[in-house]
C-alpha cells in the first residue's frame, strides 16, 4: 500500500513540475527594416522640377516588395530603382504654397517624406514698343499709328497714351492712333506721346516741319 503510495505521488509532482516549464521559444531571424537615407522634407520652386528619395533596407525579406504613395495629384511619374524612387512635381499655378506627402512602405515598416511647393507669382506687367520711337510729319500733319505688346497684364489696368503737346491727339486701342494738326507757324516743332501702363512706360517723340509760306499767301 505504501508503495503505491508513494509511486501516486511521484507521478503527480512530476506532472506539476512539467506543467509549469514554459515553452521554449523558437529561435527567430533579424526584422527587416527600412530606413531613409535622403532629406526627409524635399522644396521645389513653383515651376515644380525632378525629385529623388533614396532608402536603404537591411535584413531584407524575399517575400515583400517597396510600395510608394503620394497623398496628391501634382506629385507624379513615381518610379521605382535600386534603393532610390524618383517622381516629378508639376508647376504650381496657383498663388498660395503647397504641401504634399509621399509614404514609402516595406511590409509593416514605412516613412513619410514631405514636398513643399512655392506659390506661383505673376510676374509684373511689361510694356514694349514695336515701332518707331520717332516720326517726323510734314507741316501739313497727318495721322499716325504706334504698335506695342504688353505681357502679363493685370486686372484694372488700362493702356494710357498722353500728349504733351495740343497739337497731337492720340487714342489708345489695339494700337495707339494719333492725329498731327497742321503747323501754322513758320518753326519746326516737337511733341512726345508718353504710353503707360501701371508703372510701365515709354515715349514717341513726334517732329514737324515748319509752315513754309508761299507766294500766293501773299
Amino acid at each position: 500500500m505504501r508503495k503505491l503510495f508513494a509511486f501516486a505521488l511521484f507521478a503527480a509532482l512530476s506532472f506539476s513540475l512539467v506543467a509549469c516549464e514554459e515553452p521554449t521559444p523558437e529561435p527567430q531571424g533579424p526584422q527587416y527594416d527600412i530606413t531613409l537615407t535622403s532629406a526627409a522634407e524635399l522644396s521645389f520652386e513653383a515651376e515644380g522640377g525632378d525629385g529623388l528619395i533614396k532608402y536603404q533596407i537591411t535584413n531584407p525579406d524575399a517575400t515583400l516588395k517597396v510600395g510608394v504613395t503620394r497623398d496628391v495629384a501634382w506629385i507624379t511619374n513615381l518610379v521605382m530603382g535600386d534603393g532610390e524612387i524618383a517622381f516629378k512635381v508639376s508647376a504650381n499655378e496657383l498663388t498660395e504654397p503647397r504641401e504634399g506627402v509621399v509614404t514609402i512602405s516595406y511590409g509593416e515598416k514605412s516613412f513619410e517624406v514631405k514636398v513643399m511647393q512655392a506659390a506661383y507669382v505673376m510676374p509684373d506687367p511689361v510694356l514694349t514698343l514695336t515701332s518707331a520711337a520717332e516720326v517726323s510729319f510734314k507741316c501739313a500733319g497727318g495721322s499716325g499709328e504706334i504698335t506695342y505688346t504688353l505681357q502679363y497684364p493685370v486686372e484694372n489696368v488700362e493702356v494710357e497714351a498722353v500728349a504733351n503737346v495740343a497739337w497731337i491727339t492720340a487714342t489708345v486701342g489695339q494700337t495707339i492712333a494719333f492725329e498731327v494738326a497742321a503747323n501754322s507757324v513758320e518753326e519746326p516743332r516737337e511733341g512726345i506721346i508718353t504710353v503707360s501702363y501701371g508703372e510701365q512706360s515709354f515715349e514717341v517723340t513726334v517732329k514737324q516741319e515748319a509752315y513754309v509760306a508761299s507766294s500766293y499767301d501773299f
